[in-house]
């Protein structure tokens, strides 16, 4: 549920050139603004790996999630755009730490013995419903910008509360190398 909520968010970053350009970041700093954007994934990845071990995983993943939640929804009723270009580096910031702890938590949740298969249809409705995400955003990113961002929003939050209903914390646990042994 979490990877498809952040996945579903996600989609956001397919259209962000053309929300950007319609919430007023000219073309002359357009390219600028995405390379600046593009560069906060980079310490939202290497974040991710030290939060991880400070908090654990849940309350990272929920945190990282939740600010991105913020953050879309900031994007999609604020006007200045200088704060729509920290908003949205702060949506790839989110996002990158947030799959981090996503991928670490993933591969430490399933034993040994299961961790390939639970992968694999992770990974498959990851990508089913990831398939939405930019689809929708193209359905309303020209005609009503602000409803895709609060669902994009909302979809984010769903992955945040998801991520604090999580059954177990790996952090600091003995992880089962097979099924049924401790």
């Amino acid at each position: 549920m979490i990877w498809g909520c952040f996945q579903f968010a996600q989609g956001f970053s397919n259209y962000l050139p053309t929300l950007l350009e319609q919430r007023g970041v000219g073309k002359h700093s357009l390219y600028p603004t995405l390379l600046l954007n593009a560069a906060c994934g980079v310490p939202g990845k290497m974040g991710g790996g030290v939060l991880i071990e400070c908090f654990g995983r849940r309350r990272t993943i929920g945190a990282s999630i939740g600010v991105t939640s913020l953050c879309l929804l900031g994007f999609a009723f604020f006007e200045s755009p200088t704060l729509l270009v920290v908003l949205s580096s702060g949506v790839t910031m989110m996002l990158s730490l947030c799959v981090g702890a996503l991928a670490v938590y993933t591969n430490e949740a399933f034993p040994t013995e299961v961790r390939s298969t639970g992968l694999a249809i992770n990974n498959v409705s990851r990508s089913v419903i990831g398939l939405g995400g930019p689809y929708f955003c193209g359905l309303y990113a020209t005609s009503d910008p602000q409803l895709a961002l609060v669902v994009f929003a909302v979809s984010a939050f769903v992955g945040a509360v998801t991520a604090a209903c999580l059954p177990i914390e790996t952090k600091g646990q003995r992880l089962m190398d097979r099924a049924g042994s401790e």
